[in-house]
């Protein structure tokens, strides 16, 4: 596995089996990413739910859910929720996540993904170097 760190970490974390070195990415990773789904989720508060609907979006939430898994690839995905728990006909052709998100003709973007991601990565990288350190020192033990 690679990752990026400290000389001192790095070492640490190449000295670790490959199975501890998984297991530790996969728990830093998904504290970074449950940074920006706490990121996200304000900002979906914060815009009003008249102007959106009903304001489902900002009641079912963003998930962070784990990419399937691989011998070369760990990672996790935030989603929006699916089309029913929004309310949203299956014949819809819209699914307005993606118009707040993306804007349309009519509707103006209101970014509320990108922005999280770019004003949390740093607090996200910080809560995996954190992540893996703890991670680190347990499987020393």
């Amino acid at each position: 596995l690679r990752a990026l760190g400290t000389a001192e970490t790095l070492k640490a974390f190449d000295k670790l089996a490959e199975r501890v070195q998984k297991k530790i990415m996969r728990a830093a990773l998904r504290k970074g990413a449950r940074v920006i789904e706490k990121a996200i989720e304000g900002k979906l508060e914060a815009i009003s739910p008249g102007q959106y609907g009903s304001g489902e979006l900002a009641r079912a939430g963003i998930r962070v859910v784990a990419v399937k898994r691989s011998r070369v690839r760990i990672g996790f995905v935030l989603l929006t929720p699916p089309r029913d728990e929004l309310g949203i006909d299956a014949d819809d052709p819209y699914y307005y996540p993606s118009i707040i998100e993306f804007g349309s003709q009519r509707q103006p973007a209101e970014p509320f993904m990108r922005t999280s991601i770019d004003e949390q990565s740093d607090a996200a990288h910080a809560a995996i170097a954190d992540a893996m350190r703890a991670g680190l020192r347990r499987g020393f033990k």
